[in-house]
């Protein structure tokens, strides 16, 4: 990580996690790609907030509604029929879709959420990501996802 690196426009911690990726990716000439929905584009904003991200950050897509994942990820309606948005799956899909669509080494996708209430499935605050080949799961609010309680 930078020494001292600290950018006021960015959360402290966001900012030392994206400049601990950014050498590490630059370290191993890999490159990622961020597909983002209840994070609305910060994670991309923290990877480029450092320097020399052209080296490792190929692009991103903000993918809030469903007119976005058609023109962004070229999902049809048929890909995402037996899919739920803020789900693992759907997190999964996104990031295979990303890594195939940027050509790149990681492709990283959000989804969740994070709205002060709950969805009709979820706590609110969920959020699922993927690096397209795991998963991560973390109850932002403590708890687990109302369909699996």
């Amino acid at each position: 990580m930078p020494t001292g690196y600290n950018d006021p426009q960015l959360p402290l911690p966001l900012t030392r996690f994206a400049a601990t990726c950014a050498d590490l990716l630059k370290a191993r000439g890999e490159t990622v790609a961020v597909c983002e929905s209840s994070a609305g584009g910060l994670i991309a904003a923290a990877l480029v907030a450092i320097p020399g991200s052209s080296a490792y950050f190929v692009g991103g897509a903000v993918v809030y509604t469903p007119a976005a994942r058609s023109l962004l990820l070229g999902f049809t309606e048929h890909d995402t029929a037996d899919l739920r948005p803020a789900s693992e799956a759907y997190a999964l899909a996104c990031a295979r879709q990303l890594r195939k669509r940027f050509n790149c080494t990681w492709a990283l996708a959000e989804t969740g959420a994070t709205g002060p209430t709950a969805s009709t499935r979820l706590l609110p605050k969920t959020a699922y990501s993927s690096n397209g080949a795991t998963l991560a799961y973390r109850p932002t609010s403590g708890g687990s996802p109302a369909s699996s309680a």
